[in-house]
C-alpha cells in the first residue's frame, strides 16, 4: 500500500470515529475509497489500527498520525474556500490531493494566515496545532477579517472573500483592493475604513469579506 492510500484510510477512520462509527463494514463499504480487509490488516500490523469483534479503531499512534492528516486536509479546505472562493464541495475534492503536498511548516503557515480557524467549511473541527496554542498566549492572526481589527489599527488588504461579484466590484470602486493600505477608523454603528484619503462606511456583512494583513507593532 502506498503512503497516500495509507493516509486516506487513516483519515477516513478518524472521520468515522468522530461520527461514532467503528463498524469495519462501514469502512469497507465506502464508494469513494475502496478498502479491502488486507489493507486494514496491514495497518493493524503497523500498529496504526486495532481490529477486533467486527470493529476498527485507531491506536494512539494511528490517531496521532491521522490527526495531522485531518488537520492538513481541513486547513486546505479552508484555504481553497476562504481565499480562492471555491464552492464547499469543490474545495473538498481539491483538498484531497493538495493535502499530500503540505509539510508541517507550510500547514502551520496556512493556519496562521487564516487566523487559526476552528472549523472546516463543513463545520467539522480542525485539530489544533502548536501554532494555535502559541497564538492563544501571544500571537494574533497575520491576516484577519476586518472586524477583528482594533480602531486605529493599520494594515493592507490581503484578499476579498466575497462570492458576490457585484460586491467585489463595489469594493474595488472604493479602492479596497489587494495591497491597498487601510486603517480602521470606527467600528460602530458601521465599520469605517480609511483607504488612502477616503473613508468608507461598511456594514458588518461586507466587512466580514475583507481580509487585512495586519501591520506589525513598532519594535517587532
Amino acid at each position: 500500500m502506498n503512503a497516500e492510500k495509507r493516509d486516506e484510510i487513516l483519515e477516513r477512520v478518524y472521520t468515522l470515529e468522530e461520527d461514532g462509527i467503528r463498524r469495519e463494514e462501514a469502512l469497507l463499504g465506502l464508494a469513494d475509497l475502496p478498502v479491502i480487509p488486507a489493507e486494514l490488516e496491514e495497518l493493524a500490523g503497523e500498529g496504526l489500527l486495532d481490529r477486533r469483534g467486527g470493529e476498527v479503531a485507531l491506536t494512539d499512534t494511528g490517531r496521532g498520525r491521522a490527526r495531522e492528516i485531518v488537520r492538513r486536509h481541513r486547513l486546505a479546505e479552508r484555504l481553497l474556500h476562504d481565499v480562492l472562493n471555491m464552492p464547499v464541495e469543490e474545495s473538498e475534492a481539491e483538498a484531497c490531493s493538495f493535502e499530500h503536498n503540505l509539510t508541517s511548516g507550510i500547514t502551520d503557515s496556512i493556519c496562521t494566515l487564516l487566523g487559526h480557524p476552528r472549523q472546516c467549511p463543513h463545520r467539522r473541527p480542525i485539530p489544533e496545532g502548536a501554532c494555535c496554542r502559541q497564538a492563544l498566549d501571544s500571537l494574533e492572526a497575520v491576516v484577519a477579517p476586518l472586524p477583528k481589527l482594533h480602531v486605529g489599527e493599520q494594515g493592507t488588504v490581503a484578499y476579498l472573500s466575497a462570492a458576490n461579484l457585484n460586491r467585489i466590484k463595489k469594493l474595488y470602486a472604493f479602492g479596497i483592493v489587494p495591497g491597498a493600505p487601510v486603517e480602521l477608523v470606527q467600528r460602530s454603528p458601521a465599520f469605517v475604513l480609511k483607504v488612502e484619503e477616503t473613508q468608507v462606511a461598511l456594514e458588518k456583512t461586507v466587512a466580514d469579506d475583507i481580509f487585512i494583513r495586519r501591520q506589525p507593532p513598532v519594535g517587532d
